[in-house]
């Protein structure tokens, strides 16, 4: 029952919330995250994108230093 709580909340949040695996895919996006980037939230349509399309290009390269130094 908590873990189907934890799921309404996140789908119907205000906020972009996604997961993605150890390789960076997303794997779930939540309505916000899927409206923020121009997405169908209703076909799932980041589902299998990488994370790193939806950061700004200046970002990438950083995002991806401390990113590696976390899973270190």
């Amino acid at each position: 029952m908590l873990l189907v709580s934890a799921a309404a909340l996140a789908e119907n949040a205000v906020d972009a919330i996604s997961i993605a695996s150890q390789n960076l895919e997303i794997i779930y996006a939540n309505k916000a995250f899927h409206r923020l980037y121009g997405y169908n939230d209703k076909l799932r349509e980041v589902e299998g994108m990488q994370l790193a399309q939806f950061l700004l290009p200046d970002d990438q390269s950083t995002w991806s230093d401390d990113l590696a130094r976390a899973m270190a």
